[in-house]
């Protein structure tokens, strides 16, 4: 003890005497303590935790994709949607996201924000529930249904104060009159980036096969393997081909794959964060 005691005697002395090499050796540590820390608790959190959904390993999603491009993943068209959740007998459901932006006016300042478009099946398909409120039923999906809303659990305590009365009430949604009927847990975050989210509404006349503006997940039934996903899948483009010549074309190299949601949610960036984490060690 007497050692360590005159160790540290002769640190602090030594320390006194050099302040500014001091200093930078402190903010070395710290910014490396910084780095060690932030870079770390975002691979747990993207890699190492389990995603935030029900089951998140039986979570897929569909894509479209061109080999003859190198293009691996895309969006989908809404009519191709239509004919999987259609035709498909190894997922339980399927539903989509479209991208989309809203104005609020009529509840404090105006102000623009990011939003989705949603299936009403995808709360079901993610295995998350509202926060508050309820999530949106299948009549709301068709183009007449009146105008409703859930809202992002961020926009929620900003904007609203994490007001439970928020539900039932009337705001402006890009000049349109819509009711809020829910509160969308964070985690929805990590597919769509949206702060609102209205149903994604389908009105088959107004659909081009070719109009790639969807992205698509599924949950697979139990005991259904990806393998045979994708070889329903392939069977599924084998009819489309034959049905819509004009949109896939026999060496056009369009074809459809299926995708774990993990590998969708990180694998662009999987490879990064783990260099990132060793460097910082």
């Amino acid at each position: 003890m007497g050692v360590l005691i005159r160790s540290l005697l002769y640190g602090f002395r030594m320390m006194r005497r050099t302040p500014m090499f001091t200093s930078a050796i402190i903010l070395t540590v710290a910014l490396a303590i910084a780095a060690n820390t932030t870079i770390f608790s975002v691979v747990n959190a993207v890699m190492l935790r389990p995603l935030p959904f029900r089951q998140p390993d039986r979570v897929i999603q569909v894509a479209e994709k061109n080999d003859k491009l190198k293009l691996p993943s895309f969006g989908a068209s809404v009519l191709n949607f239509l004919s999987w959740r259609e035709e498909t007998r190894t997922f339980e459901e399927l539903a989509a996201i479209g991208f989309s932006t809203f104005t609020l006016t009529g509840s404090g300042e105006p102000e623009q924000f990011t939003g989705n478009r949603i299936s009403p099946a995808l709360t079901h398909v993610l295995g998350i529930a509202p926060i508050l409120g309820r999530s949106f039923t299948l009549d709301e999906e068709k183009p007449s249904a009146p105008q409703v809303a859930m809202l992002g659990e961020g926009i929620w305590k900003r904007r609203f104060g994490a007001d439970p009365a928020v539900i039932g009430r009337s705001i402006t949604l890009n000049g349109l009159p819509t009711t809020v009927v829910g509160v969308a847990p964070a985690s929805l975050n990590l597919l769509s980036g949206g702060d609102i989210y209205t149903p994604l509404t389908i009105d088959r006349s107004k659909e081009l096969r070719l109009n790639h503006v969807i992205t698509v997940f599924g949950r697979l039934k139990p005991g259904i393997s990806l393998h045979q996903a994708q070889a329903e899948m392939d069977t599924i483009t084998a009819r489309l081909r034959r049905e819509f010549p004009e949109n896939y074309p026999p060496n056009g190299g369009l074809t459809f794959s299926i995708v774990p949601l993990l590998e969708q949610v990180v694998g662009n960036v999987r490879r990064s964060l783990w260099v990132l984490l060793g460097s910082v060690k």
